[in-house]
C-alpha cells in the first residue's frame, strides 16, 4: 500500500534506506548531512500486486540505482559515499523512526557489500553463501534456533535470551504461530471475515438467501456446493448451478436448493444444511479449489425426540468386570493416560525475526 515513509530495509535515517513514500519509490545515501536520492514514481496499479524492487550504489561508478521489477527506472550520480551510523539494518521499519513501518509483505531481502549487476539481480541463482552477502532473509526459512542440553527444539520468547526487561510470552499470541501453523484463532478469522454469507428463508430446507459482500466480485467467480449433514455425516451433495451463483457484488439472492429431508428420520438426529464456496482457478494467493467461504445452517426436520432408557447397568467390560457406577466408569478410562510416562518438554522455536 502507498502511504508516507514506508521503510522497506533502512539502515536507520541517516546511512543508506529504499522505502516508498506515497507514490513515490526512493533509494537514498545519506552523506555530509545530505539525502542523495534516485526516486521513481509507480504506477496506479501498483497497490496489491507482488513486486521486486532494489537499489543499488556503486562507489567506483559513483551512480545509485533504482530498479522495480526487473527494469532500471531511476539513476543519480555523486561523488559521495554514505556515513556509518550506529542504527541497526532493519526490515520494513526504520529503527531510527520506529512509528516507520511498510504496510505490506516483504518475502526476500538481500544486502550485499558489492554493487550487482542488472543480470545479478535478475537471477534466481544467488545464494547466501554468494560474495559480498551481508544480510539474507527468506520468509519461508527464517528463523533462528536455540537448543538446551537434552531437549527439543522450542519457540523462544522475551526472556529467554536473559534479557530484562521483556514482553515474555505476549508476543506469541498471533493468529498463526511463528512458523506459520494454523491456530483456531485462525479459522476463526476467516470466518468471521468471509465476503459471502448464505442465510434461511421460509419456503423450505433448501430456501436460502445467497449474500455477497464482494465489492468488485460476483459469486460466479467461485464454485459453490452444498451438504445436507446428519449428526456429522454427509447424506446428500450438490453444486449450486451458474444462475443460483449470479449474484453481482454488494447485493443478494434468493435460491432453492433440491435438499430433500428424509420421511422418517432417526430419533435424536440433528440435520445441518453446509454450504461452500471455493476459488474456480489458482490466483497469487491461492490454489484452485480454496474455500474462501463455508457456511452451515441447522434444519428443522421434525425428528422424534429420544425415548430416555432408564439406567440399570453396563454390560460387561473386556476384562470381565463389571461397572457399577458412573464415578467407576470415568475412573477406569482415564486410567491408560494417568499411567503413561510424563509428555516431554514441549517443542518451541524461535519466531522468524
Amino acid at each position: 500500500m502507498t502511504g508516507y515513509h514506508q521503510p522497506i530495509i533502512a539502515k536507520g535515517d541517516t546511512q543508506y534506506a529504499l522505502k516508498q513514500n506515497n507514490r513515490t519509490l526512493e533509494f537514498f545515501i545519506h552523506s555530509g548531512g545530505r539525502w542523495i536520492t534516485a526516486t521513481w514514481t509507480v504506477p496506479e496499479d501498483w497497490t496489491g500486486r507482488e513486486h521486486h524492487v532494489a537499489g543499488v550504489f556503486d562507489a567506483d561508478a559513483g551512480t545509485l540505482a533504482l530498479y522495480a521489477d526487473g527494469e532500471l527506472r531511476a539513476t543519480r550520480t555523486t561523488d559521495r559515499r554514505p556515513e556509518n551510523n550506529t542504527a541497526s539494518l532493519s526490515l520494513a521499519t526504520d529503527s531510527d523512526n520506529q512509528v516507520r513501518e511498510f504496510s505490506g509483505t516483504i518475502r526476500r531481502a538481500r544486502v550485499y557489500a558489492r554493487a550487482l549487476t542488472a543480470a545479478e539481480l535478475a537471477t534466481d541463482r544467488r545464494g547466501p553463501g554468494d560474495e559480498g552477502v551481508r544480510f539474507w532473509f527468506d520468509a519461508d526459512t527464517a528463523g533462528v534456533e536455540h537448543r538446551r542440553p537434552e531437549q527439543k527444539t522450542f519457540f523462544a520468547y522475551g526472556g529467554d535470551w536473559g534479557d530484562n526487561p521483556n514482553d515474555g510470552n505476549f508476543v506469541a499470541d498471533g493468529i498463526v504461530t511463528a512458523d506459520r501453523g494454523h491456530t483456531g484463532k485462525a479459522a476463526e478469522i476467516k470466518r468471521v471475515h468471509q465476503a459471502i454469507g448464505v442465510r434461511k428463508r421460509p419456503g423450505g430446507p433448501g430456501a436460502v438467501t445467497l449474500v455477497n459482500e464482494y465489492l468488485f466480485t460476483g459469486l460466479r467467480e467461485f464454485d459453490g456446493h452444498w451438504e445436507l449433514v446428519a449428526d456429522g455425516r454427509v447424506v446428500r451433495r450438490g453444486r449450486l448451478t451458474r444462475d443460483q451463483l449470479d449474484v453481482e457484488p454488494l447485493s443478494e439472492k434468493d435460491v432453492t436448493l433440491p435438499v430433500r429431508l428424509p420421511d422418517a428420520p432417526a430419533p435424536g438426529t440433528e440435520y445441518f444444511l453446509q454450504l461452500s464456496f471455493t476459488t474456480k482457478e489458482s490466483v497469487p494467493w491461492a490454489k484452485a479449489g480454496f474455500e474462501v467461504a463455508r457456511q452451515q445452517l441447522p434444519l428443522d426436520a421434525d425428528v422424534p425426540a429420544v425415548t430416555p432408557c432408564p439406567w440399570t447397568g453396563c454390560p460387561p467390560c473386556a476384562t470381565g468386570t463389571t461397572a457399577t457406577r458412573s464415578r467407576s466408569t470415568a475412573a477406569a478410562s482415564r486410567s491408560p493416560s494417568t499411567s503413561a510416562a510424563a509428555p516431554s518438554p514441549p517443542t518451541r522455536r524461535t519466531a522468524p525475526g
